[in-house]
């Protein structure tokens, strides 16, 4: 079994995605977040759940050790809490661009490059048949670009935030 986790910034718009992406390949998924996001990580199919607010290192001693640890975060406090808790894994980033590889167990990767035409076709296809699902916390005007950034930032989203213009 593939177990995937824990995946940092679950509950936001690249993490909803991923976590859909995981459950549809049949992947064991443990998430990162805080608990006022778990019943909507729980409907997006995250089988563990994993609060950064309290020592994370208790709660993953409790759970199936993960193959690969997803950072969509760069939140590096976090990422070292993770390593000082998981002995073998490959940790996969989508916005750290260097990491310190701790020990002989654990590699490291950066991927932000493109999926290619192919890929995003099957992504709209996916969307389009509801196999996939968009989730969109807000549409705000660019006027209150502001107020998208602090959500972002300070509060606990759901999925994505867009800016109309």
């Amino acid at each position: 079994m593939v177990i995937i986790g824990p995946v940092t910034g679950a509950s936001r718009g690249v993490g909803t995605y991923l976590i859909q992406l995981l459950k549809m390949v049949g992947a064991h998924v443990e998430a990162l977040a805080s608990p006022p996001n778990f019943d909507f990580l729980k409907q997006l199919g995250v089988d563990d759940l994993i609060d950064y607010s309290v020592d994370i290192t208790k709660q993953l001693a409790n759970l199936m050790p993960a193959n690969k640890v997803i950072d969509t975060v760069g939140r590096l406090d976090l990422l070292e809490a993770i390593i000082a808790a998981t002995r073998h894994f490959d940790l996969l980033s989508l916005s750290t661009t260097t990491f310190p590889e701790h020990t002989q167990d654990q590699t490291f990767q950066f991927a932000n490059g493109s999926i290619g035409l192919n890929g995003y076709k099957k992504l709209l296809n996916w969307l389009s048949d509801g196999t996939l699902q968009a989730h969109v916390q807000t549409i705000l005007p660019v006027e209150q670009i502001k107020q998208a950034q602090h959500q972002l930032v300070e509060e606990h989203s759901h999925g994505r935030i867009l800016i109309k213009f």
